[in-house]
């Protein structure tokens, strides 16, 4: 999961964190 942070943008990643987060929460 980190991992594909990372490679994405602080900005997209930020925006990827935000949905991924709450699906796999």
């Amino acid at each position: 999961e980190e991992a594909i942070i990372e490679q994405f943008p602080r900005m997209e990643g930020r925006l990827m964190v935000m949905m991924i987060a709450p699906k796999k929460k």
